[in-house]
């Protein structure tokens, strides 16, 4: 599997409704991949990554959905290091990165904390 080791009994990824167009993992991961080459994302593939991992569509990142996130992230950014030292995912991080990004402490992360992390 592309971007998680959840989905790695299956190779086919829920696909991802954006308009006109559809998000598969790979896709994803190509993001994610743009992401740790340039150093940072366009607003239309934050939207697109967002879409992705709001998984019941409240337009807010709950903790869950944002672990889902973290954990691709960290596996995706280790398949592009050559170096041998690999970023090791854990839930504690997770959190920890989670109440970083919710600058409000209102508990949920929304769209302008997720695109000002990524950016």
């Amino acid at each position: 599997s592309t971007l998680s080791s959840s989905s790695a009994a299956s190779d086919v990824y829920k696909r991802q409704e954006y308009g006109d167009q559809t998000m598969s993992e790979s896709d994803l991961a190509k993001v994610l991949q743009t992401k740790a080459q340039a150093g940072k994302f366009n607003v239309d593939q934050i939207k697109k990554i967002w879409d992705a991992y709001d998984a019941n569509k409240n337009n807010t990142l709950e903790r869950s959905e944002f672990e889902k996130f973290f954990r691709d992230y960290i596996e995706e950014g280790n398949k592009q290091k050559k170096d041998g030292n690999k970023l090791v995912w854990s839930k504690e991080e997770s959190e920890i990165v989670y109440d970083i990004i919710d600058r409000n402490m209102n508990g949920v992360i929304d769209f302008s904390e997720f695109v000002s992390w990524l950016r």
